[in-house]
């Protein structure tokens, strides 16, 4: 069963991981390292490189090989979009990672709606994941999609 790439592959239930392969929490093994953009919306009160040493960690927890990070001052909305969600879309399509690893969902917006838009424009081609996620707004992982 392919998943986040032309080689994930899907365990199978009550195998647990396989030795020396990453794996993503819903189960989905990468025979390489998945490529992730990081992304960092600027929130009140918190600086980057504090927000980039949490990436960094949870990239390398998770088995992520963080390609670059994206950092925005910008606001995210339905009209205007945002230049860093545009740079990372345009990561997406010239297919240079498989992914994106942002902190929360408000990390990509504050609007709920914006949140969703942003999100289904990134799962459409890539596979979106959360250092601390948010159950309403984490739909699962389409493991029947091939994003390469």
């Amino acid at each position: 069963m392919t998943g986040f790439g032309t080689n994930a592959v899907r365990t199978a239930a009550g195998s647990g991981q396989q030795p020396g392969l990453p794996q993503h929490p819903g189960g989905i093994v990468f025979p390489q390292p998945p490529r992730v953009a990081g992304y960092l919306r600027f929130i009140l009160g918190s600086s980057f490189p504090d927000r980039e040493d949490v990436l960094h960690a949870t990239a390398a927890a998770r088995g992520y090989q963080l390609v670059t990070v994206v950092r925005s001052t910008d606001v995210s909305t339905l009209a205007h979009g945002c230049p860093g969600i545009l740079q990372i879309i345009g990561l997406i399509d010239r297919r240079e990672i498989d992914g994106v690893l942002t902190l929360a969902d408000y990390t990509l917006a504050w609007d709920l709606e914006v949140v969703r838009r942003i999100s289904a424009r990134i799962r459409e081609r890539a596979f979106l994941d959360y250092v601390w996620p948010s159950p309403s707004l984490a739909p699962p992982i389409n493991v029947n999609r091939t994003y390469r």
